[in-house]
Order: C-alpha cells, then sequence, then structure tokens
C-alpha cells in the first residue's frame, strides 16, 4: 500500500513539474515547439584578411530554407551589422566598412525568408591590417645588393639581398624605355618553395636595357592568402648615383 501510495505522489509530482516547465518557456517559444534553422559548422567557414577588410567564404547551405544571413560585431565603440543574402551554392562577403586595422569577433546567425525563424551564432574570427602595419612596414623595401649591365647584350642584371617571404610576396621593378622617354616599364619577381620553406627570388635580368635608371618596391603580405597587398616604396637608382665597392662613381657595365 505504501508502494501504491508513494507511486501516486511521484507521478503528480511529475506532471505538475512539466505543466510548471512548460509554462515558463511558453512565452519564449509561443505554442509551439522551438525550431531553430541548420547552422554553418565552425572549421568550414573561411575567413582570409585584407587591407581594413576581410572576406568571409561560406560553404553551401545544409537547411534549404536558409535565405539570408546577418553578420554584427563590435567596432568603433559600437555594434555593427551587415546582412546579406545566402547563396545555397556558396556564399563570399565582404566586410568593408567599420574595420580598421585590428581582431575582430563577427556572430553569424542564419534566417529564413520570412525572418520568422534564424539560427543558432556561429562565432567567426577575423583580422585586419591598415596604417599601422604599414607603418610598421615602411622601411622594409628590398636592398639592393648589385647591377650590372653587358655592354654586348644589354642585358641588365639586378640582385637583391634575401628577404623573409611572407611578408614579401613580391618586388615590383620599374625602368624607363630609353633615356630620353618619360614612359616606364615594370615586372614582378615572387618568391617560391622549398622543402616546405618561402624564399624570395633575389635576382632579375632585363633583356634589351636601355635605361640610365630603374625603381623598385617591396610587395608586402602579412600571409600567402591576404586578399590585397601592401607596396613599400619606391626606391629609385640612377646610373650616375651608382658606386663601386670602393665608393667610387662607376657605370652599370663596371
Amino acid at each position: 500500500m505504501k508502494n501504491i501510495l508513494y507511486a501516486i505522489a511521484l507521478t503528480a509530482l511529475t506532471l505538475t513539474g512539466c505543466g510548471g516547465m512548460d509554462e515558463t518557456y511558453r512565452d519564449l517559444r509561443g505554442d509551439g515547439p522551438i525550431v531553430y534553422l541548420g547552422k554553418f559548422p565552425d572549421d568550414a567557414i573561411q575567413v582570409s584578411s585584407g587591407k581594413e577588410r576581410l572576406k568571409i567564404a561560406l560553404p553551401p547551405v545544409t537547411d534549404i530554407r536558409v535565405a539570408t544571413g546577418k553578420l554584427t560585431w563590435w567596432s568603433d565603440g559600437a555594434d555593427h551589422t551587415k546582412i546579406f543574402d545566402v547563396d545555397p551554392a556558396g556564399t563570399e562577403i565582404i566586410v568593408d566598412e567599420h574595420v580598421p586595422d585590428g581582431s575582430y569577433v563577427f556572430l553569424l546567425t542564419l534566417h529564413d525568408a520570412t525572418g520568422a525563424y534564424s539560427s543558432l551564432a556561429t562565432t567567426i574570427n577575423g583580422v585586419t591590417y591598415g596604417k599601422t602595419y604599414e607603418a610598421v612596414q615602411s622601411g622594409n623595401n628590398r636592398v639592393l645588393d648589385s647591377v650590372s649591365r653587358n655592354v654586348t647584350t644589354k642585358r641588365m642584371y639586378i640582385r637583391f639581398y634575401p628577404a623573409d617571404a611572407p611578408p614579401l610576396y613580391a618586388t615590383r621593378v620599374r625602368w624607363k624605355e630609353n633615356n630620353n622617354s618619360a614612359a616606364w616599364r615594370d615586372t614582378l619577381i615572387g618568391f617560391y618553395y622549398k622543402d616546405g620553406k618561402t624564399f624570395s627570388i633575389d635576382e632579375l635580368m632585363i633583356p634589351n636595357f636601355r635605361s640610365d635608371s630603374l625603381a623598385y618596391s617591396a610587395i608586402l603580405k602579412p600571409d600567402t592568402a591576404f586578399i590585397d597587398e601592401f607596396e613599400i616604396g619606391p626606391r629609385y637608382e640612377r646610373e650616375a648615383d651608382h658606386k663601386d665597392q670602393y665608393g667610387e662613381d662607376a657605370d652599370w657595365t663596371s
């Protein structure tokens, strides 16, 4: 008899508790069940840094109800929001406002076409680079090692001292078409991989070189996935200013 009474009392308490729980959450969810849209896995979202901007690449959606997305983040002392359409096959978002150089935490939520349903928030971390980074790197142009020109072939050989890559991504070299021309030509030399490491390309040969001046700039990227570039320079070199190993005036053919 005691066991029967205990079971009845336990059942009554359980029913009362369930009723109370339902009443507690009814104001939050309405009369229906709580329904969320599917969200992206954190490791499926790719973020690429840029120059006071960044690119966020979202994978294809797994929930066909998803129509739009919303990014929110804190910057400049305020909350900011960016709303965008979601492409079922994959979406690329460029955030280029309110993101001066620094680290950011974005909250991404997905929404259906009616706005009635949304996903749980996904956290996205991103970094941008700008004036601060550029100021720090302002003295990191390429350093010229040697220049020499073959009188017979008119080939110009330029050698730079090695540089760390990254941040060095490429070197831009410019030269005049000829001494009497205002037109300039330019070319880029990059980097190469060896044994899992990145090395700068430090030599350049310019055929049919007939100029008495050239210029060069370092193209920097904080990492190889950086979507923009910083150009440090240019620095100009003139044949009239060329010195030999003893510090004496010398033309480029020496």
